[in-house]
């Protein structure tokens, strides 16, 4: 044990079984200090000393990171919680037995040219640091001055031609064991749910007589919402009404998609269909379509079919209209046809010089045609089915 001052008051570092102790003894006399030190070392012993009397920038990492993930256990959603202990591995191997308040700017900068070295994704390095972050914060430390990986911009969700979209769906119909995934892509490119959307629809939610959907649980406060069904949806809902009346699970409570393996289980929703989506995907010559890319092609599909963005943002879930341009995208042919129906009349007015003469005294833009002219020429090959 010892004492040290700092800024003229009295200080103490001692370890009792092991724990280490540095903490204030909020005095200037050198004897109170000596008493107040034998007080503390005898309350450590007891185990009554205040947890936050005990140092935290002494610790090693691979100790701090244990208190952090128990901390955390039990205020945070069990996934959340998962996903923190599977990033904060890596960060334990690395750092170890590294005492906290040793970690530099420059030992960051090493985990992440190691991850980045390893094929890992910056996203997924960034992640990593900031729960380190987290864990000096924990321990009130200073975060060292680092930077984040640039993380490229991801490219956005594949949107599908229409023939494209009608084979995606014809080959998940031909199997009986892709029905699930088969309804479920068909909610998601409707109505552009995401999968945690439809995972958690109870059967109350669904009003399939008004062609009606309220979703209860979404990953923003956007996303609770009423959400209107087409034909297509509605034919996905009633399919998976038939089989839940086939495996006697429907009630009200019940989730609409459930768990099946190992047990057939109702009350609780299923992990997703992530292999029968592979599969079907597969078969359709389409191995690289995301499932989440059908959300954007619903987005995309309501836009060129001229649905205001508030519509689109009401039934898609989204508050921030930078998210709703991020999802849409402007297929090849769309633009194509844009273009071209530009050329056309522009041909036009130079072939009708007294009609685009006409137009101009009746408040035509110059050069004889107008955005009517030029909406009607789009063909309509190019929209969605």
């Amino acid at each position: 044990m010892s004492l040290f001052k700092r800024a003229k008051w009295w200080w103490t570092d001692f370890s009792v079984n092991g724990v280490r102790y540095r903490l204030p003894l909020k005095t200037r006399d050198w004897r109170e200090a000596q008493t107040e030190e034998k007080n503390a070392i005898a309350r450590a012993t007891e185990g009554k000393l205040s947890p936050v009397a005990r140092t935290g920038r002494l610790l090693a990492f691979a100790t701090a990171a244990e208190r952090y993930k128990t901390e955390r256990k039990g205020r945070v959603a069990a996934g959340t919680w998962r996903t923190e202990r599977d990033r904060m591995k890596p960060l334990t191997d690395f750092f170890g037995e590294k005492r906290l308040a040793s970690i530099t700017a420059d030992n960051i900068r090493q985990f992440q040219a190691k991850q980045t070295a390893a094929g890992k994704h910056p996203r997924y390095a960034n992640h990593q640091v900031k729960l380190l972050c987290a864990v000096l914060r924990r321990a009130r430390l200073p975060i060292p001055e680092m930077e984040l990986l640039r993380v490229p911009k991801p490219r956005k969700g594949r949107v599908l031609e229409p023939k494209q979209k009608l084979h995606l769906f014809e080959v998940a119909a031909s199997k009986p064991e892709w029905q699930v995934a088969y309804c479920a892509a068909l909610l998601t490119a409707n109505c552009s749910l995401r999968p945690c959307e439809i995972r958690a629809l109870r059967w109350k939610d669904v009003d399939a007589k008004h062609g009606l959907l309220f979703v209860p649980k979404s990953k923003t406060d956007a996303g609770v919402r009423e959400v209107p069904l087409n034909a297509e949806a509605v034919g996905a809902i009633v399919t998976m009404r038939q089989r839940a009346d086939r495996l006697g699970t429907y009630a009200a409570e019940h989730y609409v998609f459930h768990r099946i393996w190992p047990a057939i289980d109702a009350t609780r929703p299923m992990s997703g269909w992530r292999s029968a989506w592979r599969s079907l995907r597969e078969a359709a010559g389409l191995p690289k379509l995301r499932y989440y890319s059908l959300r954007s092609q619903c987005i995309t599909e309501m836009l060129e079919l001229g649905v205001p963005e508030g519509v689109i943002r009401e039934v898609v879930g989204h508050v921030d209209p930078d998210m709703l341009r991020w999802y849409s995208d402007v297929r090849r042919a769309a633009k194509r046809a844009a273009v071209e129906a530009l050329s056309a009349a522009t041909k036009r007015a130079a072939e009708e010089p007294e009609q685009a003469a006409e137009g101009q005294e009746n408040g035509a833009s110059e050069g004889g045609y107008d955005t009517i002219h030029v909406t009607n020429a789009l063909p309509a090959a190019i929209l969605p089915n």
